[in-house]
């Protein structure tokens, strides 16, 4: 993907792809191809000047990952390390087809979702003495429902060693008190649209960056992405556990 072709569609460029046969090979059938193909590559589009300049440190955590079209072509066309998809419902494709790749069924919402993870980047808080020492991981989620983009907000603030997240919201979730005069002017309602103000109040709460990617076909086309603030945790230990298991009780 470089700079030369924005001007086609992220389905021309997926298609001119080396990696394009052995992609959908993984993840076929996908339902609605064209709008799934161009949300994966807008979200790897935002990832990769992260990783760049981090060849080969990071491993990817997709999480509501569907089919994992987006960490499987993440694999393929970034310089990351691995990559693991996690899922409630599992997807019988042919992702053993792919290499440095794991797919996980597990529900996000669940207590335990922390130590799954954890125990994929080989961050242990029984033996690791030192954060520096734990696998460095990017959080990715592309339209995770409603509710669920809160909860993957709540995963990305208590694992301490996944340093950014990059998610592209679905349908409308509660949207907090920062936006509500948004909600209580009805022009104003209906100019910016209620996903984009949901898009607003996300990247709030994160205070991350929000992009609209006019590449990608579905309505639904916020990219937002946040890079922790080491300074936040730093001396805090494994309080993090604490603060999930807080977090799962609201």
């Amino acid at each position: 993907m470089d700079s030369n072709s924005n001007n086609s569609s992220y389905l021309d460029r997926f298609l001119t792809l080396k990696c394009c046969g052995d992609v959908l090979n993984a993840v076929a059938p996908i339902n609605k191809g064209e709008k799934e193909i161009s949300e994966a590559m807008g979200m790897i589009k935002a990832i990769k000047p992260h990783v760049m300049a981090h060849k080969m440190e990071y491993t990817l955590v997709d999480l509501c990952a569907g089919n994992a079209l987006t960490s499987i072509l993440a694999v393929h066309l970034l310089p990351i390390k691995r990559a693991i998809a996690i899922n409630i419902k599992p997807h019988n494709r042919h992702h053993d087809m792919v290499t440095r790749f794991k797919y996980i069924t597990a529900d996000i919402n669940r207590p335990n979702i922390l130590d799954i993870i954890q125990k994929e980047v080989n961050f242990n808080n029984k033996y690791l003495t030192d954060m520096r020492e734990a696998e460095k991981v990017i959080i990715v989620s592309t339209h995770p429902c409603k509710e669920l983009a809160n909860r993957i907000i709540g995963i990305f603030n208590c694992l301490p060693n996944a340093d950014y997240l990059f998610l592209m919201p679905c349908c409308v979730g509660k949207i907090g008190n920062e936006y509500k005069f948004l909600l209580n002017n009805e022009d104003l309602r209906k100019k910016i649209g209620m996903y984009n103000i949901w898009s607003l109040d996300l990247a709030h709460r994160i205070n991350g960056i929000l992009k609209i990617d006019k590449h990608i076909t579905s309505p639904c086309n916020a990219v937002i992405s946040t890079k922790k603030q080491k300074n936040l945790i730093k001396n805090q230990g494994f309080e993090w556990t604490k603060t999930f298991s807080e977090f799962n009780s609201t």
